[in-house]
Formats: structure tokens, C-alpha cells, sequence
């Protein structure tokens, strides 16, 4: 009898960190609205952040989140890029791995290929499920 393996849950924001820029200047700058920001009196330590967030469901793969995020940023690679000047850039994923029946990661070339060029850091955080 063969183990059906399931999909890891997955969750992937493109965030963008600066302590020269504000979530203001970063909002116009890239011309997208973030889902979520910090408020300009809570700076961290990083200084400010702006969060724009995959909108697939957590049953997705990481790679698909990838791509919902990468599509919504196609339009302003070219500002993205400029910005690494004041800002630092990553996704954030996090991945639950519930027991050993759970999938492992898989990137294809293309997506880090295209991750790569835009200069963008992929920050993965894996954290154990209920088993």
C-alpha cells in the first residue's frame, strides 16, 4: 500500500524593510497598496516594514505563493529593484511540517532563477504542525 503524501501549509509575504523610508514613501514609491504596514511610531530595530501578503489559501504549495506574489509584482520589478538602495527585501515564508507523510520543499530553476534576478532574499521558517 502506498502513503499518499500531503502538501505542507504555506503562508509568503514580499516584505520590504528600510530605516530611511517610511510604509508611506514605500506604498507610493512601488504604487501597490501593502496589506499590512508598521506604524511609523513602532519602528523596529529594522526600521519600518511593509508587508504585501500571497492571497492563496494555506493548503497551497510554497512555490504557488511564490507565484501569486511574484505575478502581483511584475508590474514594479523595475521600482523593486531600484529600491534595494534603502530597503531590504525578502519573502518570508512559513511552512508547517506535520510528520514524516508531509511533502518536502520543491523550488523549480525558473521561480529562483526569477527570484534571484530581482535581487529578492527568501527567508523560509518552518514550524511543526499538530501530528
Amino acid at each position: 500500500e502506498t502513503v499518499r503524501m500531503k502538501q505542507p501549509k504555506a503562508w509568503v509575504s514580499l516584505v520590504v524593510s528600510s530605516k530611511e523610508l517610511s510604509p508611506k514613501q514605500i506604498t507610493e514609491f512601488l504604487k501597490l497598496q501593502p496589506d499590512f504596514t508598521n506604524p511609523v511610531e513602532a519602528k523596529s530595530k529594522k526600521g519600518n516594514f511593509w508587508q504585501l501578503n500571497s492571497s492563496l489559501p494555506d493548503e497551497e504549495n510554497l512555490e504557488n505563493h511564490l507565484w501569486d506574489l511574484l505575478k502581483k509584482i511584475a508590474p514594479v520589478r523595475d521600482e523593486l529593484k531600484d529600491l534595494h538602495i534603502k530597503a531590504e527585501i525578502k519573502f518570508y515564508a512559513s511552512v508547517e511540517f506535520a510528520d514524516t507523510e508531509t511533502n518536502g520543499l520543491q523550488l523549480g530553476p525558473r521561480l529562483l532563477s526569477l527570484i534571484g534576478s530581482l535581487g529578492i532574499n527568501l527567508e523560509i521558517h518552518p514550524w511543526k504542525g499538530k501530528m
